[in-house]
């Protein structure tokens, strides 16, 4: 009968006066660090753990842990001042998501969105309902391959309004327009009819044909 040899590895003990979780109170920060005071009285430096997304500020009692080379802020316990702003803040890429449900977002107040470079939202379907929409930008471009709305006003003022289409085609029961200044028309081929009246009045109206004028009706009156 052969006997096994079993030997033991030893290993070296973990000291655990080395690695602390205590509680602390952040008195200033300082660029990407934290000064944080603990319950025993020591002043330790700490950096915010990467699980820690909510920023600490000053007078915030935290969560701390510390080893002998660094310490981190694990997660804010407490926060005096229940109107300061809040900051979630991580370096890099975030991404914010659910792979089955859906995303809300509320406030109490407003919602506000910045983007250094830009915002961008894609989407099947973009769906807003407000009761009033305010847009102000320095410039807007729009690409759509069919446009319709629905109003019961619509007002624009402007210095300057300019339009290239192929065809314009507009349908309305009464059409009001009025021309302080100057107003011309240029085109191939003029083509005015009215079922019943058509009425033109000026101080002076001239009238001037190349080749042909041509009145034509049962009845002209002159004069």
């Amino acid at each position: 009968m052969q006997t096994a040899n079993i030997t033991t590895l030893a290993t070296e003990p973990t000291r655990d006066a080395d690695r602390t979780t205590v509680v602390g109170r952040v008195v200033s920060k300082d660029a990407d660090s934290w000064t944080v005071t603990t319950e025993d009285g020591a002043h330790t430096r700490a950096n915010a753990a990467a699980s820690c997304l909510l920023q600490p500020r000053p007078a915030d009692r935290v969560l701390l842990f510390r080893t002998e080379q660094q310490s981190w802020i694990l997660a804010i316990l407490e926060r005096s001042e229940s109107q300061a702003e809040n900051v979630i803040e991580t370096d890099g890429p975030l991404t914010v998501g659910s792979r089955t449900g859906s995303l809300s977002l509320a406030a109490g107040t407003r919602i506000a969105m910045t983007g250094r470079s830009g915002i961008e939202m894609k989407s099947p379907s973009v769906g807003v309902r407000t009761g009033l929409l305010n847009l102000v930008a320095r410039r807007a471009d729009w690409l759509a391959g069919q446009v319709e709305g629905k109003f019961d006003s619509l007002q624009l003022v402007g210095n300057l309004v300019q339009s290239v289409v192929d065809l314009v085609r507009q349908k309305t029961r009464s059409s009001y327009r009025e021309v302080e200044s100057f107003d011309q028309l240029r085109s191939g081929q003029i083509d005015y009819r009215a079922d019943h009246t058509m009425s033109l009045k000026g101080r002076n109206i001239v009238e001037k044909a190349d080749d042909l004028a041509r009145i034509d009706g049962r009845q002209i009156h002159i004069g």
